[in-house]
């Protein structure tokens, strides 16, 4: 009988010591495909979409996010430039079947920026596999446009932003 108790003990013992060590399966959110940090630049554009002046701001590339709303469906996400541009954050409606983007009157929710602004999206773009880093690598990007109701410009109309999903290493390679 001390056999078999030491048996079934040391067969309980591996059996909740292996169902311990498995792994638990994370799901991603409802807009893992269009979501993410991106190294991007912004460009100042007419209307008709030419170019006027490339990093119009001369800040380089700086990062943005895209993520997704506290309500986790795949009809909207968050645009937000980290107080790195213009100081905007707000939801935009996502076609994820597209992975495009666009929005009107957005209300401003950066805490740093001006909440009476509103912005607005359109054109939003994110391609997979078609940027490159500066090193060859194939990598996702994004590309948008976008202007502030606060902004009065002079010889262009809105803005591009456009870029490549940020690699985690200084220098995007």
């Amino acid at each position: 009988m001390k056999l078999i108790n030491k048996f079934l003990t040391s067969f309980l013992t591996i059996a909740v010591g292996f169902y311990s060590c498995k792994k638990d399966e994370v799901g991603g959110t409802a807009t893992r495909d269009t979501a993410g940090e991106w190294y991007v630049i912004a460009d100042a554009v007419k209307a008709d979409g030419s170019l006027v002046t490339k990093d119009v701001r001369k800040l380089g590339h700086f990062k943005i996010g895209t993520y997704n709303t506290v309500q986790n469906t795949s009809d909207k996400m968050w645009v937000d430039d980290y107080n790195n541009f213009w100081k905007f954050k707000g939801k935009v409606d996502l076609d994820l079947a597209n992975m495009s983007f666009s929005g009107k009157n957005i209300q401003n929710a950066s805490t740093r920026g001006d909440a009476k602004i509103t912005f607005d999206i359109t054109n939003g773009k994110v391609l997979k596999g078609v940027g490159r880093y500066p090193n060859g690598t194939v990598a996702d990007s994004i590309v948008f446009e976008v202007k502030f109701s606060n902004d009065n410009p002079v010889g262009y109309d809105h803005y591009r932003i456009s870029g490549v999903r940020y690699s985690g290493l200084e220098d995007n390679d």
